[in-house]
């Protein structure tokens, strides 16, 4: 159970580390256009 929880988590913050790199580039896309 304490495996799959932590999995679930870490999938969980790895969405948020996309979520919040493709905020970056979104940014980028702004500057740049």
């Amino acid at each position: 159970e304490d495996g799959k929880q932590l999995c679930e988590f870490h999938s969980m913050e790895k969405k948020k580390k996309i979520k919040s790199r493709n905020k970056v580039m979104k940014q980028f896309a702004q500057y740049e256009h």
